[in-house]
């Protein structure tokens, strides 16, 4: 992460000022406070693997419509929403039930790495997001500069579990997925 508040503010003048790039999760913590800003109940999801020695994992966005009653997948870095076959917008959970059950998962035509690659369902889906998301982590409530590394933060996460499974760096742990996605 970069040597500043990590809030949508300080990320936009520190790449401006540095010219470098930010993170997957400093795009979405961005993308999720513009949301906020405007009014919507959103939050930043670390999408996690189950093997604790692949380092690597993804953070997107799920934001609630309320005409749809339902979370949206949105991933800034890639530019990225899902639909399924009837062309409804999916959540997070939409498209975890999908990969189980092999079911159609609709990918936007412009989805982009960080507007320099173009990236299919093939690759987006089948082959990175699916072991991406074998468990979910996210703040406990989802507020303006959560992840301040120069102010005291009272920052809980809970991570949402597949049962029997030990994640190794969460708060508190739920296989509940009404919980997890409770409160908001």
């Amino acid at each position: 992460m970069p040597y500043c508040e990590i809030n949508a503010i300080d990320l936009y003048y520190y790449y401006k000022a540095t010219k470098r790039g930010i993170n997957c999760r400093a795009l979405a913590i961005m993308l999720n406070e513009m949301y906020l800003s405007l009014g919507f109940k959103s939050r930043y999801v670390t999408c996690l693997p189950e093997d604790a020695g692949d380092s690597d994992c993804h953070v997107i966005n799920s934001v609630y419509s309320e005409t749809l009653k339902k979370w949206i997948w949105m991933d800034p870095t890639f530019n990225a929403y899902l639909k399924d076959e009837n062309n409804n917008l999916l959540s997070i959970m939409d498209v975890r039930e999908k990969i189980i059950n092999g079911s159609p998962i609709i990918l936007n035509e412009d989805a982009n790495w960080n507007n320099r690659q173009s990236w299919n369902k093939k690759q987006y889906i089948d082959s990175y997001m699916a072991k991406n998301l074998f468990w979910l982590e996210c703040p406990a409530s989802s507020s303006f500069n959560i992840e301040s590394p120069y102010r005291s933060s009272s920052a809980t996460y809970i991570a949402l579990v597949p049962d029997g499974f030990k994640p190794w760096n969460s708060s508190k742990n739920t296989s509940d997925v009404n919980y997890f996605w409770g409160g908001w």
